[in-house]
């Protein structure tokens, strides 16, 4: 294959996972509300997670075709992208970004312990199924708590949960669609996605052949940046809305699921093994934007300001240069 066919490839790829996601995101939506699911608990888990379901396809994909790099930076990369770049822009564009402190804190210190945990259980070069079993059943558990605590009035009357808005920025259900139409859209987004992070593997591993870079390279730029489209669109979305906090949840709930779901889901499925260069670079990378972009300003209760942003932006580019 050469360079053009592996560009249209990976285009391709990109189109088919974006409207793989929105359709079955719109599917699993009115799924949810057919069975009685209160927005919050939507907002929660599949508003949440719909926006890394691009991620959890490339990178079973990857895995299962021999191509560990690859599914191993699409995570790393897009934790990274997420905090570096889409939180920095969005802080750009609508500064600063609000939230309340106090229902945020239990999500960012878990999201920093499980992105601790990934880079303990990865020294050893391979994160294997008991490592994967652990990493899935911290996120079940992590959503249940969540739902639990979405049930309880923590905000104060007259003022407005986030969590609710960002159940509310998910596709609005207006043809009343049956559970069995719902199924299909859910069943055929799957189909998407699985196509889409086929053809986008397949178009990223000749690029970098053809480049001379290493799959590493790919996954952690191009691979994370076209996943990571979704969190954007929704960050932008919510950054219009002046719903900043939604931005902020967001873009941590992603995080989560991106170490813990597919990272874990990756690792039950086949053993994947992690390079030197993903151990010793990328994955302190990831953990350092974690402790610099998000913990002080939610440890201090501040927003995150246009200065804060572009010393992100900054520190992504110092990034992007260390990789060649």
């Amino acid at each position: 294959m050469g360079l053009t066919p592996a560009i249209l490839f990976a285009l391709a790829g990109f189109l088919l996972l974006a409207g793989g996601g929105e359709v079955l995101v719109r599917g699993a939506v009115s799924v949810s509300r057919r069975l009685g699911i209160s927005t919050s608990v939507i907002g929660l888990t599949v508003v949440a997670m719909a926006t890394s379901l691009p991620e959890l396809a490339v990178s079973l994909v990857a895995a299962l075709r021999g191509n560990p790099d690859l599914a191993v930076g699409n995570v790393v990369g897009s934790n990274i992208f997420n905090l570096a770049v889409i939180l920095a822009v969005t802080a750009v564009l609508f500064p600063p970004l609000r939230f309340r402190a106090n229902l945020i804190r239990v999500d960012v210190a878990f999201m920093t312990a499980t992105m601790v945990l990934a880079v303990g259980l990865a020294r050893d070069g391979e994160v294997d199924s008991r490592e994967g079993v652990l990493l899935l059943a911290l996120l079940a558990g992590f959503l249940v708590y969540r739902a639990r605590s979405a049930r309880r009035p923590d905000v104060p009357h007259g003022e407005v949960d986030e969590r609710d808005i960002a159940a509310e920025l998910a596709p609005r259900d207006r043809s009343r669609l049956g559970v069995a139409r719902s199924f299909a859209l859910v069943f055929a987004g799957a189909a998407l996605l699985t196509a889409g992070g086929e053809l986008l593997v397949r178009g990223a591993v000749v690029i970098a052949e053809i480049a001379g870079v290493s799959q590493r390279v790919i996954a952690v730029t191009l691979v994370s940046v076209g996943t990571s489209l979704p969190e954007l669109a929704t960050c932008v979305m919510a950054g219009v809305r002046r719903h900043s906090a939604v931005a902020v949840g967001n873009l941590i709930g992603s995080n989560i699921f991106n170490t813990c779901g597919i990272l874990g889901t990756v690792a039950v499925t086949r053993t994947v093994g992690v390079s030197h260069a993903f151990i010793a670079r990328d994955m302190w990378w990831m953990l350092g934007f974690c402790l610099v972009a998000i913990v002080p300003a939610v440890a201090r209760g501040r927003g995150i300001s246009r200065t804060d942003g572009v010393l992100a932006l900054a520190a992504y580019v110092v990034y992007l240069a260390t990789l060649l």
